[in-house]
């Protein structure tokens, strides 16, 4: 078997053994995976692909290329987690095999073993191919997109060959259906930086025309722009001017959904250090997206730094891996809007530039310091560690009776020692397969049965179990939430449900007032301290059905039901 065979079957099976062990056995998490899936849902029962909509009302905060795997999902499995996430994991298994790819070509074929099974077995890389979310089918079409960038590159000529400009135009399109504009400036604005960098200033508008911008106006415009037409006739513009005006031009001014907001702590002693770790947020964020392979990052950055310099062989390859991380890293720390995945689709560079690092240390020992893999594996013995104190200690708080958790610590500290040892005897090839299988095995672990354990502290499913039973067809029952909502309560009861928070102009308790008003089983959702003031406001009217310790919260969810 050719070697570039065999290290894709290797990489194929590492991806397929975490990101599908136990797929679907955990609830979908709130609120990303429950919103999409049920927006998904919604969009399958209305036989209607094109305008998302969630608990009844239009849904413009993401296009539909998520919503449309979830669709197919959906009609292989059934409406449930696995059709919701099945895709998801497909992608992420395929960015794998094309980071293979790109290391491949731009290195040699052992640079692309490594590359792939890095980005098989990163934190953030597993959370996205194992979640309903869109970020693995993102990072699939942009991996492509350098893919065919690369290929473009080799075949040389004065212009950009036209049977790799269009496929990769094609995938940037998908991206723009997958994630908006972005999806198409932050792959173009790297390509951009690259063809500056390489080929200098004065060459920048034969660059530009070597990219054949009317090829990529023509091709995304085919693939994108159909669907963001028909949606704005249908939704008579509202979706398209929300979209854009709301959902990606806000972000870069205050923090929406309150992720990466700070203001809370502005007034309080540590605002220094707050402000701090906000600007510079994504740089811990990749310490615990990347790993275990972040333990490599030092050296990683020093070789590719001094790779460039020298200008080796492969230093081209560096530099549009640089650029490619250098783009999202600086475009997303500029936004005020702060979440972890918005790096991941530039995580197959910087997987390519810690697979160039390992490959090299294995081909010249001496290349990679002792004090450097000594810190990197002492990096992974305390993690292990910290996993092992902390886990139980926060599980006794919030996951009672899952103390146990904390054994996933022993899987990075056995795998540090022994990587460890392996260099010390100098097995440089044993040391890099052992942090291969204890990233494997714990990500496997923590994902495959780590969260089905947490999850069976999650209210939603839960509490509409216990309508189901009460009712006996929950499709039947009305369901209302007071000052208190979670996804998840729209995606198990499989109908919309009446929200009743405090408005302008109607305080909740009135909406409250006007939802028992309805005929038929009625119930509310709340928490133990609302509940006491619903049955205040409602004596004799309402009994408790149910009664939970809300996930990772400190009071408890309580479902009551209308007399």
């Amino acid at each position: 078997m050719r070697p570039e065979v065999r290290y894709q079957l290797w990489i194929a099976a590492a991806a397929v053994i975490v990101f599908f062990t136990q797929l679907g056995g955990a609830s979908l998490w709130d609120m990303d995976e429950a919103l999409y899936a049920t927006c998904a849902r919604e969009m399958l029962h209305r036989g209607d692909p094109i305008e998302p909509r969630f608990n009844g009302a239009m849904f413009p905060e993401k296009p539909p290329l998520m919503f449309w795997t979830m669709m197919a999902g959906f009609e292989l499995f059934g409406v449930n987690e696995l059709g919701a996430r099945f895709f998801s994991a497909v992608f992420g298994v395929a960015t794998s095999l094309v980071a293979f790819h790109l290391g491949r070509v731009l290195c040699n074929a052992r640079v692309g073993l490594w590359t792939g099974l890095i980005t098989a077995t990163t934190v953030l890389m597993t959370i996205s191919a194992r979640a309903a979310t869109v970020d693995a089918a993102l990072t699939l079409a942009t991996a492509l997109a350098f893919w065919w960038f690369v290929l473009g590159q080799q075949r040389g000529g004065g212009r950009f060959p036209l049977r790799d400009a269009v496929p990769m135009y094609a995938c940037l399109g998908l991206a723009v259906l997958g994630k908006g504009p972005v999806g198409l400036v932050l792959p173009l604005a790297a390509m951009g930086l690259y063809l500056l960098v390489t080929r200098g200033w004065r060459d920048l508008w034969r660059s530009a025309l070597w990219m054949r911008p009317l090829t990529a106006v023509l091709v995304v415009a085919a693939v994108a722009l159909p669907w963001y037409v028909w949606v704005g006739v249908q939704t008579h513009g509202q979706w398209p001017r929300q979209f854009f005006l709301e959902f990606n031009l806000r972000p870069f001014k205050q923090p929406i959904l309150g992720h990466g907001d700070t203001g809370g702590y502005l007034h309080q002693t540590l605002a220094m250090l707050v402000s701090l770790s906000y600007h510079f947020y994504h740089l811990p964020a990749l310490l615990v997206g990347f790993f275990p392979w972040s333990i490599l990052l030092g050296p990683t950055l020093i070789d590719t730094w001094q790779r460039v310099r020298q200008k080796l062989r492969d230093s081209d390859g560096c530099v549009l891996a640089l650029c490619w991380f250098a783009t999202w890293l600086v475009f997303w720390s500029v936004c005020k809007t702060k979440l972890p995945h918005y790096l991941l689709p530039a995580y197959p560079a910087l997987a390519l530039l810690t697979a160039r690092l390992i490959d090299r240390w294995q081909t010249e020992p001496a290349s990679l310091g002792r004090s450097w893999l000594r810190n990197a594996w002492l990096s992974l013995i305390l993690v292990g560690v910290g996993i092992a104190i902390v886990v139980p200690i926060v599980a006794r708080a919030y996951l009672p009776g899952d103390a146990i958790l904390g054994i996933l610590g022993v899987i990075p500290i056995v795998g540090g020692a022994w990587c460890w040892r392996q260099t010390l005897q100098g097995r440089q090839q044993s040391a890099a397969i052992g942090l291969t299988v204890t990233a494997v095995v714990l990500l496997t672990a923590m994902f495959g049965w780590g969260a089905t354990r947490v999850d069976r502290h999650q209210n939603g499913p839960a509490m509409i179990a216990a309508i189901q039973a009460h009712s006996g067809d929950v499709s039947r029952a009305s369901i209302a939430t007071y000052r208190f909502f979670r996804e998840s309560t729209v995606y198990y009861a499989g109908h919309p449900v009446v929200r009743c928070t405090n408005e302008p102009d109607q305080p909740a308790v009135d909406q409250l007032r006007q939802f028992l008003k309805t005929p038929g089983p009625a119930y509310v959702i709340t928490t133990s301290r609302h509940a006491v003031d619903v049955q205040k406001r409602f004596p004799g009217r309402l009994e408790e059905i149910f009664r939970q310790r809300r996930f990772l919260g400190p009071d408890e969810m309580v479902v009551l039901a209308r007399r």
